[in-house]
């Protein structure tokens, strides 16, 4: 089943958040996001509306030297692990850190900024994520399974973010 994409404008930092909160439930798991986009363009922001969606505190850092970051929900179970693949040269580099052991964790969104450089290691079913920044407004372009994309427009369309607009 081909992705089905979407390309919102987000106004501010609290409405990528919010568009991210509202998407984090929605995607099955396990399943790995590759986040792409040039330097302050919301990756971060955006994986921190991911943990406020899944229930998480909301306060996340780019994980940039520490490669990986795990949150774990009140049980002690995985459910997000936030990677940054900015210094790592290819996927042979990402597999022999054994990042790609995250792949098995069957409960956990894993959120890879700058997954580009990695792209030989991530499953065939990633989902693609791209930012683009314009000055304070960010591009985000989502594409998504069918079924995550249709129940998306129905929360955004139940719970707007303010600031957050469909691009057309």
């Amino acid at each position: 089943m081909e992705p089905q994409c979407r390309v919102y404008r987000s106004l501010s930092a609290a409405a990528t958040r919010g568009l991210a909160a509202r998407l984090a439930p929605l995607l099955p798991r396990p399943a790995v996001l590759a986040l792409d986009g040039g330097m302050g363009a919301g990756k971060t922001v955006f994986v921190s509306g991911l943990a406020h969606g899944l229930g998480l505190p909301d306060r996340v850092a780019s994980p940039t030297f520490a490669l990986a970051f795990e949150h774990v929900d009140a049980a002690g179970e995985i459910i997000l692990v936030h990677m940054d693949a900015w210094r790592l040269p290819d996927g042979d580099a990402f597999n022999a850190a054994g990042l790609d052991l995250y792949f098995d964790e069957p409960c956990a969104l894993l959120a890879i900024e700058w997954a580009r450089n990695i792209a030989g290691a991530l499953p065939a079913d990633t989902i693609a994520i791209r930012f683009a920044a314009d000055g304070e407004t960010r591009r985000i372009a989502l594409c998504l399974p069918p079924p995550v994309a249709a129940a998306l427009d129905a929360r955004l369309s139940e719970e707007p973010v303010p600031e957050l607009h469909v691009c057309t």
